[in-house]
């Protein structure tokens, strides 16, 4: 039951020992006081007797005191011993990410730099598009959605942390992905013929749900990276969110009541899309008209993604991917030399004379740089004498660590003079342990033995192993950073990862058999799986450390690659219900052909975008950018050979397509 135990004066200057219960502790312990005046009651914690105290009457009504000659100083102690027996456990680090203040500054100067960088590159691009008007009311949008994430991310009290600054840039590219997708089909309208007003009326309201389809899907991934992630993934995972949230708000309202101002005040002949006689001629990745057949080389793309997801598969099975210690446990240590370069092969031995068990290192940014592994710590001897020497180093000569009992993880702590509760805190918190007050031991005394389970003196051991490498190389490098995973956790996040990543396929791949129908849904599953497959294969071939800062760029991919798909599957569904009788080839090609432009529009500004962070973000973040750049490209790729081919198998047809609204008029490639 709930209850509470706290030091108090009575008037008469003894001090006491108050308690409290609930109401079902209270019930308890008057039926049992009742039962047993008289006698002495027995207060015991971990199975010692801390108290024994007589009990005088009957205690009712939720709450007593507890009485006797005590000293101030013993009372507090108590009290402190039965407040403290909701903490039964050693409290040891399970995980630990340090930075040191010259890295944060470099992290983040690195990061504003990439996202200073990636915006100027999206908002050049996009003007050079759409050209002075609607480019610059899509910049304009763009930095008010800068504006809302930040603003969002203060109200919610949010971090922001690399990983986070990254899903800003990320922002940066995915925002205007909406006005493309409106500023395209505004162009296509009025290719058509309709008026200018018309067409900026029917082409918003037409790109709508291609708008709203591509942006949920990604804001699943955002949700679940979010649900599933820890620590620095979770910043990730607001930015992208708030910035999905913010960008639907400033692409389907805001610049729209920008160009509603604009039509009203300049009432326009001619919509400043084309480019006209103007000076500015705008940017076309493709002619305004294509006619490609994209599904006759469906077989031969088909074969080739078979090939390249089966190489990938068994370079995983066989090769492995180079895990980080987020998955497997462990330690990184990121180490600058005070003067001149990282000597590597001095580091090594150095580190590996320790007994810490396997050792990796490698240069991490620059050459005075230097990235230390130290593989997963599970405890033992090897690891209560590495205590030892650390506790003769920062505590004094004279100390002594010993394993305890045979077959138990308790260590035996011995000090060259008595040292009284606070002091053995103090030291022992030197090799990594923090011990609850119940934990200390009572008066002065040269000796103290720790109980932990194994599992404890594991992630203990991490601590222990940390302190040792402080010690060895301490002199002639400085600590930049310390990551610090034990077992179990890694153990929790590879789990958590597998989860997040079947929970956002599974997501997605329902969302969009609910909007379309259940070939859309597979189509999207076949395709994803392949984007994610051959992803982890670039992984394997170039070694990239493979975190949960990885793992978040696997589902953003998973979420982004829909867009491009589901931009498709939106002309795909559009055209089916016009033209019901033609072959289903055919169709898909011309859909795939209509929507080429904004297609090739969407992925440019997202990977000129990615690109400032491989150029300027540094060495944390570049498996996550690598993995997005190739993302970008391989998404692209399934929307129109995967995804679109799998319609063709499954034998779509325009019966099968759910009613709705059918224009009036046919559309013209």
């Amino acid at each position: 039951d709930d209850s509470k135990a706290t030091f108090e004066q009575q008037q008469g200057g003894r001090p006491i020992i108050s308690f409290t219960f609930n109401s079902a502790g209270g019930r308890a312990f008057c039926a049992a006081t009742r039962a047993n005046i008289g006698k002495r009651l027995a207060i015991q914690l971990d199975g010692e007797i801390i108290s024994a105290p007589v009990v005088q009457s009957a205690i009712c009504g939720g709450s007593g005191i507890i009485t006797g000659s005590f000293t101030t100083q013993q009372t507090q102690e108590q009290s402190l011993l039965l407040r403290s027996g909701a903490l039964p456990a050693t409290l040891t680090i399970v995980e630990e990410r340090t930075v040191g203040a010259d890295l944060g500054a470099d992290a983040i100067h690195g990061g504003m730099l990439a996202a200073a960088f990636g915006t100027l590159l999206v908002a050049i691009f996009v003007f050079a598009a759409y050209g002075p008007t609607f480019g610059g009311f899509a910049n304009l949008a763009m930095l008010v959605n800068l504006l809302l994430v930040l603003a969002g991310m203060s109200l919610l009290g949010a971090s922001l942390t690399l990983p986070g600054i990254a899903g800003l840039v990320l922002t940066v590219g995915m925002s205007v992905d909406s006005n493309v997708l409106i500023y395209e089909r505004v162009r296509e309208e009025r290719a058509n013929g309709r008026s200018p007003f018309g067409a900026l009326a029917i082409g918003y309201e037409r790109a709508l749900s291609a708008v709203l389809d591509s942006n949920i899907t990604a804001l699943i991934a955002g949700v679940l990276l979010f649900g599933f992630g820890s620590g620095p993934i979770r910043g990730f995972a607001t930015t992208l969110t708030l910035g999905l949230l913010t960008h639907l708000f400033t692409a389907t309202v805001f610049t729209r009541m920008l160009l509603a101002v604009w039509v009203h005040w300049r009432r326009p002949t001619e919509l400043p899309l084309s480019g006209g006689n103007m000076l500015w001629r705008p940017l076309r990745l493709v002619p305004a008209h294509t006619s490609f057949d994209f599904l006759g080389k469906r077989r031969l793309a088909l074969a080739l993604s078979t090939v390249v997801n089966l190489l990938a598969l068994l370079a995983v099975a066989f090769v492995g991917l180079n895990f980080g210690i987020d998955f497997k446990g462990g330690i990184a240590m990121q180490v600058r030399a005070k003067q001149g370069v990282a000597q590597l092969d001095e580091l090594r031995s150095t580190v590996g004379a320790l007994g810490v068990g396997e050792v990796a290192l490698q240069e991490f940014g620059d050459p005075s740089t230097a990235l230390i592994r130290i593989q997963r710590q599970e405890g033992g001897s090897h690891c209560v004498a590495g205590a030892q020497r650390i506790m003769q180093k920062r505590a004094g000569p004279g100390w002594q660590v010993k394993p305890g009992a045979a077959g138990t993880a308790k260590v035996d702590f011995t000090s060259p003079v008595a040292l009284d509760s606070a002091a053995w805190r103090e030291a022992v918190s030197r090799a990594g342990l923090t011990l609850q007050e119940r934990q200390l031991p009572r008066g002065s005394t040269n000796t103290a033995t720790v109980d932990m389970s194994p599992e404890s003196q594991a992630e203990w051991c991490q601590q222990v192993a940390i302190k040792l490498v402080e010690d060895a190389i301490g002199s002639n490098y400085e600590l930049r950073s310390t990551e610090s995973v034990g077992p179990k956790v890694g153990e929790e996040l590879m789990n958590g990862g597998i989860l997040a990543a079947l929970a956002t396929m599974a997501a997605i791949v329902v969302y969009i058999w609910f909007r379309y129908e259940w070939q859309f849904g597979v189509g999207a599953l076949i395709a994803m799986l392949h984007d994610i497959i051959t992803t982890l294969g670039i992984f394997v071939i170039f070694q990239l450390d493979f975190s949960l800062t990885a793992l978040a760029a696997v589902l953003t991919i998973a979420g982004y690659s829909i867009n491009d798909k589901v931009v498709i599957f939106d002309r795909v569904r559009e055209n089916m219900r016009r033209y019901k009788k033609m072959n289903l080839v055919e169709l898909l090609n011309l859909s795939i052909n209509e929507a080429l432009a904004r297609t090739l529009m969407t992925a440019s500004t997202v990977f000129v975008a990615v690109a400032a962070l491989v150029l300027f973000a540094g060495p944390v973040l570049y498996s996550f950018s690598i993995a997005m750049l190739w993302g970008v490209f391989v998404g692209t790729y399934s929307s129109i050979w995967i995804a679109c081919a799998g319609l063709v198998y499954m034998k779509l047809r325009p019966e099968q397509v759910r009613t709705g609204e059918v224009p009036a008029e046919k559309a013209k490639a």
